[in-house]
């Protein structure tokens, strides 16, 4: 009961105080995610296969800015996608819940295995709170992926059991700021590989990517 009122206190806080603060401008995602890196090709991934199946994805996620950007070498490959919503009158379930776990099902994946609350170590990078996924594509390839979900720069995702008093508070702010006409800016993150992205995380270059995301998502925070 005292833990409840303590949340309340600080969720009604958190929303007094972000009536006050400043939205953050939106982010140039596509300087955000590296464009270059020493030694690796870099590419510009469309959404769809064809450009109307990109127009067409695009309307469907109804976001505001994106990249997405695969980066290879020596036969290997790592792909990165960020995707952005301003705030606006859109519920926060319909922004974050296009993520891996509901879209790729839909296209012919299935999945393998899945961890949540699980950190993306890249030597002195880390990115915290991450969906971990393994997933058999429809030609029954693997792919692993992981996933994160932000509010104002601030991570939403993780199952509700593994949630953080803080994290909870997120949640319920989101949805308070929803309801009463002050929505919050959404982000997703998402990296993917045909191999573990763990076997990525001594590359300089991933460490690289992996940083500039994190300095990305704290650009956010307010």
């Amino acid at each position: 009961m005292i833990v409840a009122a303590l949340l309340l206190v600080a969720l009604i806080s958190q929303v007094a105080y972000s009536h006050r603060a400043s939205v953050g401008a939106m982010p140039d995602l596509k300087a955000a995610v590296p464009q270059t890196l020493l030694g690796w090709t870099v590419s510009d991934l469309s959404l769809g296969l064809t450009e109307a199946a990109s127009r067409s994805v695009a309307e469907s996620l109804d976001f505001d800015a994106y990249a997405y950007r695969e980066y290879s070498r020596n036969g290997r490959a790592f792909a990165v996608y960020v995707a952005y919503w301003a705030p606006k009158g859109v519920p926060p379930h319909q922004t974050i819940g296009h993520n891996p776990d509901w879209c790729w099902p839909l296209n012919g994946f299935t999945t393998r295995e899945s961890r949540d609350d699980t950190p993306l170590v890249a030597g002195p990078a880390t990115l915290e709170h991450g969906h971990w996924r393994q997933f058999a594509t429809p030609g029954g390839g693997p792919v692993y992926v992981e996933y994160w979900s932000y509010a104002n720069g601030h991570i939403v995702n993780g199952r509700a059991e593994s949630l953080t008093a803080q994290q909870l508070i997120t949640w319920w702010r989101g949805a308070l700021h929803f309801v009463i006409g002050r929505p919050e800016a959404m982000m997703l993150v998402r990296i993917s590989s045909s191999e573990p992205l763990e076997d990525f995380a001594n590359e300089p270059a991933f460490q690289t990517v992996v940083a500039d995301l994190t300095k990305l998502v704290e650009s956010q925070q307010r």
